[in-house]
């Protein structure tokens, strides 16, 4: 009977420590932020990961001022940072970035200065 409550903390240690070190492993993956605001004055914050380390394999997180979120991978651009995924594309340059869904533009805005 001690044997399976034994098995059970130790599944539990394991699946605590996974967890933690998913959440340090996330933190650290991030490469860079910012948050680009159109004429229009609407914001989209822009997360830039990089998965696992590992070069080429990078995403984005975009965040839409109605509360929706996006993921893109990272793709070839021959200037610029491009993203996309199977209908969106997020490309980023000179500090400008357009967020385009299906060939319709819906976002165009440049990168706001950081505060420091």
């Amino acid at each position: 009977m001690r044997i399976i409550p034994c098995f059970v903390c130790i599944a539990l240690v394991q699946i605590a420590g996974c967890s933690r070190a998913n959440r340090v492993a996330d933190l650290k993956s991030e490469t860079g932020r910012g948050t680009f605001v159109s004429a229009k004055g609407e914001a989209v914050t822009a997360i830039y990961s990089q998965d696992g380390g590992i070069p080429d394999h990078g995403t984005v997180r975009l965040y839409f001022p109605d509360k929706t979120e996006a993921r893109l991978n990272l793709a070839i651009s021959a200037s610029g940072a491009r993203y996309t995924n199977e209908s969106a594309e997020w490309w980023e340059h000179q500090g400008e970035a357009t967020y385009n869904v299906g060939g319709t533009n819906l976002f165009r805005g440049r990168i706001m200065p950081s505060k420091k």
